[in-house]
């Protein structure tokens, strides 16, 4: 109960701010970006991804900027991921540099691992692997752009072959 009100006393917070925009998670009424950025930890993640928390979670979590979850365990990173992707119907990524990302990385849509000092593990279950964190705007924005063009390409020539 102590969770659920903390819950609404957030997102009451969050609305009374006329902040984020509806239909719109991360943005403003007025078009700027949402100023709150949400940081919670693994033992208070517990109670939020509880059945009957898990929506009120999730509209908070989408009237923020960012989410940042700290201190959390493998089942709860892929339990968020999964979360997001089951109820908002939106392609997930996720990026992970141990074995202890590997659970978030298979459930995510798109896996990426950073290989380093942890391990190889996330990299080996990944979809994409990079060296370092500040490789992953090159790798989205380039090689995705890339990834897409052929990939759209191909179903033309597909369709093209097939008619």
């Amino acid at each position: 109960d102590a969770c659920a009100a903390l819950l609404l006393e957030l997102q009451l917070e969050v609305d009374r701010s006329g902040v984020p925009a509806a239909g719109n998670p991360g943005k403003s009424r007025s078009g700027g970006r949402a100023g709150f950025i949400l940081v919670i930890d693994g033992r208070t993640l517990d109670w939020a991804l509880q059945e009957d928390l898990k929506e009120d979670f999730l509209l908070l979590s989408c009237s923020c900027k960012a989410l940042l979850c700290c201190r959390s365990t493998p089942l709860q990173k892929s339990q968020v991921v999964r979360l997001v992707r089951d109820q908002l119907a939106v392609m997930t990524l996720a990026v992970g540099d141990g074995a202890n990302d590997v659970s978030m990385i298979q459930v995510a849509d798109v896996g990426i691992g950073i290989s380093g000092q942890e391990g190889m593990q996330a990299v080996m279950s990944s979809d994409f692997a990079i060296s370092r964190f500040k490789h992953l705007r090159k790798l989205l924005l380039v090689h995705g752009h890339w990834c897409y063009a052929r990939l759209a390409n191909m179903i033309l020539y597909f369709i093209y072959k097939n008619v």
